[in-house]
């Protein structure tokens, strides 16, 4: 089971149905999370490149600002549309915690 990854899912019948007849909502999450989980390795990478040696923090760099900014979008785009579909989840924070599972 843990070689196959999603792919075990596919098995289910209820499950395959529903990919298969929604794929739009599948693949444009499926999208926005790999464009969290690349942008949360470049901040985590930038973070570290502007701390300088006594652990301060220099948050007015631009590149920064960018990724936090679009990282905050993506919480809000990914938000959106789990209200439109009427989801139950609205806090940002646990939205970001599942997206990173």
């Amino acid at each position: 089971m843990m070689n196959e990854g999603s792919t075990i899912l596919l098995r289910l019948p209820i499950i395959r149905k529903a990919i298969i007849a929604y794929k739009e909502p599948l693949l444009w999450y499926c999208k926005k999370r790999m464009e969290f989980e690349l942008l949360r390795l470049k901040n985590d990478n930038r973070l570290i490149r502007c701390t300088d040696e006594n652990g301060v923090l220099n948050s007015s760099d631009p590149v920064l600002l960018a990724l936090l900014r679009r990282l905050e979008e993506i919480i809000i785009e990914v938000r959106q549309r789990m209200n439109w579909e009427e989801s139950r989840f609205y806090d940002s924070m646990e939205i970001t915690n599942m997206m990173l599972m």
